[in-house]
Formats: structure tokens, C-alpha cells, sequence
């Protein structure tokens, strides 16, 4: 559970002095910033003596001098923004230039006012459908793959993975694609992509590359080209919204 998004009253100050001999002192300060414990504990404040700036400054070493009550959500402690930042950090690089992917399609190209691509008709189903088959990817068996051939020899190029996290990370690869390709088939079926289905084809195309990621750097594979394949698919979900 995220114990983040619960509001937690507790008693914190807005100004304080230093009580430590530590510091000499400086008058009173202004807290800018606090910690607070799943208890309601302030540990940790940032605090300004004039221009000056403290920061990760334990309670211990300042005495209040107004404390006031007042709730509000749990603030992480610089360690836990830091490794926050670091995670978000990790997750963009590791996510494969989906962004780019998507450019290369040139349904997205289309100005204002111009007539939409020609369809084909409900009957006629895009070249790829029909040219990959349903796998095995470490006990997820796949139920939409037969729409894509590159998609099936991707996961073939992984199933030599030995570590249990790795395959761990390539079966969530293939669940988001797999759901992605679900998608696409209704909406040729249709002849028609609605915003949710827009909305979530993008975001399931991000957790998978993000997914594939993970699993090339692990593998040190370079999966780029391997995944080329996005853009043709995407590009048959755009084009009928």
C-alpha cells in the first residue's frame, strides 16, 4: 500500500531557532520543508537563517517556536526523493525511443483538412495479420501473436534467458503486447479506434518497451530493430480513430 496518499495530522513548526551548540546563532528561521513519518513525526526540515539554507537538518537541533497543526500527505525524506529521482531516471532510459517509433508513422503526418487515408474494407485485414502464430513465453501462452510474425520471433530471440527476473520481465513484455495486439484486432475488425482504445494501445506500448528495455540491457541485447514492428502496428490503430 502507498502510504504517500494518506493525509496524516501531525504538529510541525514554521519558525524556529538553533538549540544545539553545534550551530551558532542566527537568529530565528524559516522551516521551507519537513519530513513526516507514517506516525506523524517530523524528523527532518530544510530551514533558512536569512540567506542561508540548510538542508536534512534533524529536529533535535532547533528549538520551535511556533508549532502549529495542520495535516496533509506524508513528505519523503531526501533519500526517498533521491531514489525516486533515481527510478524515474532509470525508467526513461531504459524505455526504447517509443516516441520515435510512433513518428515513423505517417498517418500522424496528416495536416488539418486533409482527407483521412483510404481504409480498406472490413473484410480486408492488413498484410501482417495471419503471419505470426500463438506462443509459449515462459508459461504465459500468448492469444494474439498470430497477427504478428516479427512479434513471435522477437520472444523466440529471448526464450534462452536464464535468470528468473529476466524471464520474469519478458513475460510482462509479452502480456502488454499481447493485450496491444487484442486491441488492434477489434479495431480493424471495426473499422474504428476509440479513445480508449487509443489512450491504452499508447500505454501498453510504453510498458512494453519500457519492459524490453529492462530485458535488453539485462541480456545486453540490442533489441532496437528487433521492435521495428511497433510503428506498423500503431500506425493500423491511428489511422481509424
Amino acid at each position: 500500500m502507498d502510504t504517500y496518499n494518506k493525509s496524516v495530522q501531525h504538529n510541525w513548526f514554521h519558525h524556529a531557532t538553533w538549540g544545539s551548540s553545534k550551530y551558532k546563532s542566527e537568529g530565528v528561521g524559516k522551516v521551507l520543508w519537513h519530513s513526516l513519518t507514517e506516525s506523524g513525526e517530523v524528523e527532518i526540515v530544510n530551514i533558512q537563517f536569512g540567506k542561508k539554507v540548510y538542508e536534512g537538518v534533524s529536529v533535535k537541533h532547533l528549538n520551535p517556536v511556533k508549532i502549529q497543526e495542520h495535516s496533509h500527505e506524508p513528505k519523503r525524506t531526501g533519500k526517498e526523493l533521491d531514489d525516486k529521482k533515481k527510478k524515474k531516471k532509470k525508467m526513461k532510459e531504459r524505455v526504447i525511443k517509443l516516441k520515435d517509433m510512433l513518428n515513423e508513422s505517417n498517418v500522424w503526418d496528416r495536416k488539418f483538412g486533409e482527407a483521412l487515408p483510404t481504409l480498406k474494407l472490413e473484410q480486408d485485414e492488413p498484410d501482417h495479420f495471419g503471419s505470426g502464430k500463438n506462443i509459449d513465453v515462459f508459461g504465459y501462452d500468448t492469444e494474439n501473436f498470430d497477427i504478428c510474425k516479427s512479434a513471435v520471433l522477437l520472444f523466440q530471440k529471448l526464450s534462452d534467458a536464464k535468470m528468473e527476473s529476466t524471464q520474469e520481465h519478458i513475460i510482462k513484455a509479452a502480456e502488454h503486447l499481447d493485450e496491444f495486439f487484442g486491441i488492434e484486432k477489434d479495431v480493424v475488425s471495426k473499422n474504428s479506434t476509440s479513445d480508449e482504445q487509443g489512450d491504452r494501445a499508447i500505454e501498453l506500448l510504453s510498458l512494453f518497451s519500457y519492459e524490453i528495455g529492462d530485458v535488453s540491457a539485462r541480456m545486453k541485447k540490442d533489441l532496437t530493430r528487433e521492435i521495428a514492428f511497433i510503428g506498423i502496428h500503431m500506425d493500423e490503430i491511428g489511422k481509424r480513430m
